[in-house]
């Protein structure tokens, strides 16, 4: 592991009550391996990064519903778990929210917050349904915080059964960027010893690390096919 890149780098999490996590409070590096038996909870930790994504897109009705309810996201549901609450800190800067579940199965905010660590909190808003952070704030936290996370792509190659994306025929000229299914991860690894030997025009000193990690049946030829 290596150190964090100021406020640009997420550094600590705080996830309390959601899916199999009742509690959990991490400090992250630029670098972090889950390791666990099947069970252990790290798919549901990864897909938090999901669900906050979609969040920021003002798409989190769409997505609870999607994922089966409140009660499917709140740690055994609404019964055990009142509230799914979450702190994520980017060095002095974070993004705090406390979801609770209502009768009509949305997930309201009680609470949405920016914080600075000279500061403290900064409240932005409670009782709506979609996020308020997109608005802009007069603290400039969010200017910090909001592109951050915007940036954040999950990916996740869970799905192996013969259903999967990945196994399904698709174009080859879908190669442009890695897609968050891997539906086109065969003609991604395909062109990358263009898009490698492109970039390294660029910076040659990068290309012997870079080719190292690709397999033999990739690298052997670097600007082609």
């Amino acid at each position: 592991m290596t150190g964090t890149n100021g406020d640009k780098q997420l550094s600590r999490i705080v996830l309390n009550g959601f899916k199999s996590i009742a509690r959990c409070d991490l400090e992250l590096h630029r670098v972090n391996i889950l390791i666990g038996a099947n069970g252990a909870g790290k798919s549901n930790f990864i897909s938090f990064f999901h669900m906050v994504g979609q969040l920021l897109e003002q798409n989190l009705q769409v997505s609870v519903s999607r994922l089966g309810g409140p009660d499917a996201l709140l740690h055994f549901g609404r019964k055990t778990t009142e509230q799914l609450d979450f702190q994520l800190y980017f060095g002095n800067n974070g993004y705090f929210a406390t979801l609770e579940p209502t009768l009509d199965n949305r997930l309201m905010f009680v609470r949405e917050s920016f914080w600075r660590n000279m500061s403290g909190e900064h409240e932005i808003g409670r009782g709506h349904f979609e996020t308020l952070a997109l608005s802009g704030t007069e603290t400039r936290i969010d200017s910090y915080v909001v592109p951050t996370i915007q940036q954040w792509r999950v990916y996740h190659f869970h799905d192996t059964s013969d259903s999967a994306y990945v196994k399904q025929p698709h174009g080859i000229n879908d190669n442009g960027y890695l897609r968050t299914d891997a539906r086109n991860l065969a003609f991604f690894l395909l062109s990358l010893p263009g898009i490698i030997s492109e970039n390294c025009q660029n910076n040659p000193a990068c290309c012997p690390n870079i080719w190292g990690f690709l397999p033999a049946s990739l690298s052997t030829k670097q600007g082609g096919y």
